[in-house]
């Protein structure tokens, strides 16, 4: 027996073991043995033991045996328990077990939920590990035959004790799994974030792709490289209210992209872990009552993020926007224009133009506030300046024009957009779509990206406020959009989504985040 053994304790132990042992063996044996065994103890004991041991051992054996016997044991206690024991082990009985009686009498103890006398039947052939779990008992490490085990109760818990120390382990039942605890220490917060920090898609706080959440406008020294920010305006419609309700319903739709299964095979990218740092920045405080005021708030919210350092030193920050009714755009353009210094080039979405002249809608009460709307935007941002003449695109267009003739078409002309309708699909497909607007827009002037939801056909994106039939389908767009990564967008929007009108499956809102 090798025996390391630190013990801190003082011992008062009277011990009267009477071990049977009765072995038959026959054996054949040509063996040439040479046995040296030392036995080098280091023991700090105060103990006082009178132990009387009676050993019978009939053994058919030819072999010549040294009192001391090399066991195979290495163990190592260390142990700080004060006791004064004074135990009665009673008879162990012992019957062939392997590798030895201690580990045999230990196992008898296995599966007993409490300490009895009663022989417990051990099954054949099971192996090793065997651990302490509360009050289940201790499981052995090791091999045996088949055979029991009779142990005194008290008896019980000394062996359970000295096995536990040679061979045991603390482990868990079959509920309770080891390796499921993290032991965590001060300053191990990477431990606490893998075991917490990750969200279900159907679990945590609603923010977009389940992003950090961060109130940029009021957080001045946090940087980011693409902020998510809400508009929650739509008192500029001009049909169906409901877009303010757009950047939470995106956001909820939002929930199955996550950084940690955000990898998207139609470009082999995940969004999420790649180049930038993407927070959700939150929603614009914007007032319901007064129009004049909400574009002031949102052009000035614009412009102090978009005019602050991201993570790279040569790089603006991109806000990405969630309407919103879709006269958003035209705070988004005065605060782009002012930033680059320069008109921006629109690429614009949408079943309608959005160029009209204010004066196109009911009129006999004309008023500066009325002149701004989800449909006049984009003619107010040209006679500012705002849009890059000659290099816009509409794509997606199928709407009614005012009047009898094609009046609105002259306008939009004036203000410098290519028209592609909806109906060009058919002929040029995804691609020669995105082929013209390479062609128009060009990959080094500045883009804004504008999609309104109602591109899309109302049979797969009703929830919003002025649908049209006959629009493209998601797969479309995407594959348009995905076709458009050469170009240099500097800002961009989704729009018009009115979850009020959505489908049971959410799908306008599910597209939108998509």
């Amino acid at each position: 027996m090798n025996m390391n053994m630190n013990m801190n304790r003082n011992m008062n132990m009277n011990m009267n073991m009477n071990m049977n042992m009765n072995m038959n063996m026959n054996m054949n044996m040509n063996m040439n043995m040479n046995m040296n065994m030392n036995m080098n103890m280091n023991m700090n004991m105060n103990m006082n033991m009178n132990m009387n041991m009676n050993m019978n051992m009939n053994m058919n054996m030819n072999m010549n045996m040294n009192r001391n016997m090399n066991m195979n044991m290495n163990m190592n206690m260390n142990m700080n328990l004060p006791m004064d024991a004074n135990m009665q082990c009673g008879d162990v009985a012992l019957n062939a077990f392997s590798p030895s009686p201690l580990s045999a009498a230990a196992a008898s103890l296995a599966f007993p939920a409490r300490w009895s006398t009663s022989p417990v039947p051990l099954p054949p052939g099971l192996d090793g590990p065997w651990t302490f779990s509360g009050r289940r008992g201790l499981r052995f490490a090791g091999s045996w035959s088949a055979s029991y085990g009779l142990v005194g109760e008290r008896c019980g818990r000394l062996l359970l004790l000295l096995a536990e120390a040679g061979w045991g382990r603390v482990g868990g039942s079959f509920y309770e799994n080891p390796e499921w605890e993290v032991q965590v220490e001060g300053g191990r917060r990477w431990e606490l974030e893998a075991r917490w920090g990750v969200e279900w898609g159907f679990s945590g706080i609603s923010t977009f792709a389940h992003l950090k959440h961060v109130k940029c406008l009021t957080n001045p020294d946090v940087l980011f490289d693409i902020g998510i920010v809400g508009a929650p305006f739509d008192t500029a419609v001009s049909y169906r209210p409901g877009a303010r309700f757009g950047p939470r319903a995106i956001r909820a739709a939002s929930s199955r992209q996550t950084s940690f299964r955000g990898l998207n095979p139609r470009r082999g990218l995940n969004p999420y872990t790649s180049w930038a740092t993407i927070l959700d920045c939150g929603d614009i405080p914007l007032t319901p009552f007064d129009n004049a005021l909400a574009l002031h708030q949102m052009t000035s919210a614009f412009l102090e993020l978009g005019s602050r350092p991201s993570t790279h030193p040569n790089r603006r920050p991109k806000l990405l926007t969630l309407g919103g009714d879709h006269s958003i755009a035209l705070a988004a353009l005065r605060a782009l224009a002012k930033l680059h210094g320069r008109p921006i080039a629109v690429l614009h979405f949408d079943a309608h133009l959005d160029t009209w002249h204010p004066r196109k809608y009911p009129n006999a009460w004309p008023s500066p506030q009325s002149d701004f709307n989800h449909g006049s935007m984009f003619w107010l941002a040209s006679n500012e300046g705002l849009i890059l003449n000659g290099s816009s695109v509409h794509a997606g267009l199928r709407t009614r024009l005012a009047g009898d003739d094609f009046a609105d078409y002259d306008d939009d002309d004036r203000q410098g957009f290519l028209r592609i309708s909806a109906d060009d699909i058919d002929d040029l497909g995804p691609r020669g779509v995105v082929d013209k607007i390479l062609e128009r827009v060009g990959t080094e002037t500045p883009v804004y990206l504008s999609l309104d939801i109602d591109v899309l056909d109302p049979g797969l994106c009703p929830g919003t406020g002025t649908p049209e039939p006959g629009g493209w389908t998601s797969r479309e767009v995407i594959r348009i959009l995905r076709g458009l990564e050469g170009l240099n967008v500097v800002g961009a929007d989704v729009v018009e989504v009115a979850p009020a009108y959505d489908g049971v499956g959410e799908q306008t809102s599910l597209v939108a985040a998509q």
